[in-house]
């Protein structure tokens, strides 16, 4: 699989949804539990928050999943940089015929 957008199940919003939260005096939120089990997040750990790219509302990511998240990133382009072709980093994920913003037809 080349990851591209649009592979594998539909996401589902509904699957998305972990539950809602009031911010509080000092601008604290509570993670509710189910989420916390389900993202892994533990008492202590780093979270960064990010604001959301169209303004509505924030994102926050653990530190260690988005450092493993870019490091596996990091060394696919490695690969695409260094394969014989610059294009490909597995020899599957063909890029012939996708339109100028790299979508397949």
């Amino acid at each position: 699989m080349c990851g591209r957008v649009g592979e594998g199940p539909p996401i589902v919003a509904a699957d998305l949804f972990l539950g809602a939260v009031t911010v509080g005096e000092r601008g604290q939120v509570v993670i509710p539990a189910a989420a916390r089990r389900e993202l892994g997040i533990n008492a202590g750990d780093r979270l960064l928050v990010f604001k959301h790219p169209f303004d509505m509302g924030v994102v926050f990511s653990k530190i260690d999943t988005l450092t493993e998240f870019l490091t596996e990133h990091l060394m696919l382009l490695e690969q695409a940089r260094t394969s014989p072709s610059g294009a490909e980093a597995e020899g599957d994920c063909s890029t012939a015929g996708d339109d100028k913003n790299g979508h397949a037809p």
